[in-house]
């Protein structure tokens, strides 16, 4: 999984995240090797009023992705951000 929740076996109703819901649950990879070799395209789009995410987080994520992925130019053949 790309992004995976780990509310500690919390039955969680997604639609209704409690007050002072804990961001740092929230863990990614950019282990997509696999992912990108087999020819995998990844959209990651973020909205500035979405509750779950900070928008900051996408945006690090790509960063990471493309220090992982030597740039720019090379993350954008499989990865992009909207």
């Amino acid at each position: 999984n790309i992004l995976t929740i780990d509310l500690n076996s919390q039955k969680m109703d997604f639609l209704n995240w409690p007050s002072g819901f804990d961001q740092s649950l929230l863990q990614y990879t950019t282990k997509l090797d696999e992912f990108k070799n087999n020819g995998g395209k990844l959209i990651i789009i973020q909205g500035l009023s979405d509750n779950l995410l900070s928008p900051i987080v996408p945006l690090d994520y790509y960063k990471d992705l493309t220090q992982k992925y030597r740039g720019i130019k090379h993350t954008r053949e499989f990865a992009r951000l909207f």
